[in-house]
């Protein structure tokens, strides 16, 4: 687990360094990102908690779990879009 850590340290630091600070929503709206068959287990885990997740690839060895339906920004973008704070 120290490693984990120490690696993901050295990934943050590497996203900052190249200047690319915005937000990825692969990892922001998704329950598990990572290759199909850790994804494919935590889905199992979750048993029926999962019924409305979906796992889905969104790379050659990457895949998430995620909501299957669009959030609500489908139906409320434009209010939602209203409450974000403002960018500089």
């Amino acid at each position: 687990m120290s490693r984990l850590a120490v690696v993901h340290a050295e990934w943050v630091e590497a996203v900052w360094r190249a200047g690319a600070q915005r937000r990825q929503p692969e990892w922001t709206e998704s329950l598990a990102v990572g290759r199909r068959e850790f994804v494919e287990r935590i889905e199992d885990e979750l048993g029926g908690r999962a019924r409305y997740l979906q796992a889905a690839a969104i790379g050659e060895n990457v895949h998430v779990l995620r909501e299957r339906s669009p959030s609500c920004r489908g139906h409320f973008g434009p209010e939602i879009e209203l409450l974000r704070p403002e960018r500089a």
